[in-house]
């Protein structure tokens, strides 16, 4: 069985995936649009 996150669990998801997206974008010199491409096809 699955269940939806809360309100407080998803803020903490999402804070936690922009920072992710930020970090990587700067170490690997790319922009944030492709980071979030690739993490998108590697979690799909």
């Amino acid at each position: 069985t699955t269940k939806d996150l809360s309100f407080g669990e998803r803020k903490v998801l999402d804070t936690a995936r922009n920072l992710l997206v930020k970090e990587l974008s700067i170490a690997q010199n790319t922009d944030e649009a492709q980071i979030e491409r690739d993490l998108r096809a590697i979690f799909a």
